[in-house]
């Protein structure tokens, strides 16, 4: 016949305040992590809204040197978005051009950019000519 106290001795296992132990460090390691990763990640959304509002400017320029006029975005074929990424351009003349840009990891932000004799407010928040302005 075998020894009780000897079973438990053998018997392997973890007791419940271990468990609960290793539980707690997880939770406490994943509210720590959670919002870093949260905090990257829209970090590298609006760079790339940036990004795509730069090469949109470059693609811009490049087509205006060929054609002495700015192209809408159906003309601008060699321009491809980033994913996520919707650019808009409200205003395209011989003159100036209005693009904006919105990610679809970041609700409510907007990037502007604008070149030339764009109507005011065209170019969402951007305010400076040539220079990017998110919000």
């Amino acid at each position: 016949m075998s020894d009780p106290t000897r079973d438990l001795e053998i018997r392997g296992g973890f007791t419940l305040v271990e468990l609960l132990i290793v539980v707690v460090v997880v939770g406490l390691l994943a509210a720590i992590a959670i919002p870093r990763y949260r905090s990257a990640s829209e970090e590298s959304y609006k760079a790339t809204l940036m990004a795509d509002m730069r090469n949109m400017a470059a693609s811009q320029e490049l087509f205006h040197n060929m054609n002495l006029r700015y192209g809408t975005m159906a003309e601008l074929n060699d321009y491809l978005t980033s994913a996520g990424v919707t650019m808009d351009l409200p205003y395209v003349a011989n003159t100036g051009f209005a693009v904006t840009a919105t990610h679809l990891g970041l609700p409510g932000y907007i990037c502007g950019y604008f070149v030339g004799d764009a109507p005011a407010g065209s170019a969402g928040p951007a305010t400076d000519e040539s220079q990017v302005t998110c919000q």
